[in-house]
This record gives structure tokens, C-alpha cells and sequence, in this order.
């Protein structure tokens, strides 16, 4: 699941494709939540761990969009030229 998840954030950031990157980070984010709920560990760390996958889609999201939106206008003044 870890290399479907790296190869769809691959994708997604090679091509451009949202739908890619966003699915891949999903499926990342599952692996790592699911790993953590699977082991016996306090409810400390599982919040911990649960914050840190939120904060960390949540950053990863706004730079990705900030990389979209500066790549597709750097290729719209390409095309002007």
C-alpha cells in the first residue's frame, strides 16, 4: 500500500494530476493510522499521531496546490512567448 501511495504522489506531482496526488496522500495517510490503531499504544500517542497526519496532509495539500497553480501559469506565459 506504501508504493501505491508513493507512486500516486509520483504521479500526481509529475503530471500535475490532482486527483493522483490527493488519493496517494489519502492512502499514505490510512497506512500510517491504521499501523498506529493496530499496535497497543496510549491514547496519547495515537492523538499525537493523529494531529501530526492531519497537519501533515494539510501542508502537504497547500504546497501542492501552490506547485500546481505556479507551474500551469509559468506554462501559460510560456505559450504567450
Amino acid at each position: 500500500m506504501f508504493l501505491l501511495a508513493a507512486g500516486l504522489i509520483r504521479i500526481g506531482l509529475v503530471q500535475g494530476i490532482r486527483g493522483a496526488f490527493w488519493g496517494g496522500l489519502v492512502l499514505l495517510t490510512l497506512q500510517i493510522l491504521s499501523r498506529t490503531f493496530e499496535y497497543n499504544t496510549g491514547l496519547i500517542l495515537k492523538s499525537f499521531v493523529l494531529i501530526l497526519c492531519g497537519l501533515g496532509v494539510i501542508a502537504a495539500g497547500l504546497w501542492f496546490e501552490r506547485y500546481l497553480s505556479s507551474s500551469s501559469s509559468s506554462l501559460s506565459r510560456q505559450n504567450k512567448e
